[in-house]
């Protein structure tokens, strides 16, 4: 029986980007259908393919590297982002309840979804 060569297994940056790569190359109804998978519902109809586009992307990263933690993501659905006070509430808080110390803060990666998406035209 003939041997059969297996390359070295892709790594999971290779796998995020090349995920990425075909999202970038996938038409509008085929974002959508991708969509209506990952988030099991409908996309919001008014949903530009651009933001179709990144929030998958931003989807995978997550699914992959972690997303924010529940206490977080209310920081941040709490944040008045007019004003520098409100930022500074936010930091104060995070800070207090230990979210910003080192040994909870996600690991920083160079390849994050963001270096891999083109800005909007």
């Amino acid at each position: 029986m003939p041997r059969v060569a297996i390359g070295p297994a892709t790594s999971d940056k290779n796998m995020i980007e090349n995920e990425v790569a075909r999202l970038r190359g996938l038409a509008l109804g085929d974002l959508r259908a991708r969509w209506r998978t990952v988030f099991r519902r409908a996309a919001p109809p008014n949903l530009s393919r651009h933001l179709l586009f990144r929030t998958l992307a931003y989807q995978l990263q997550a699914d992959r590297y972690g997303d924010l933690d529940a206490e977080s993501r209310k920081a941040l659905d709490r944040l008045d982002t007019k004003t520098a006070a409100g930022v500074d509430r936010l930091v104060t808080d995070l800070k207090r309840s230990g979210s910003l110390n080192e040994r909870k803060r996600a690991p920083a990666h160079s390849d994050s979804i963001e270096s891999l998406i083109e800005p909007a035209q």
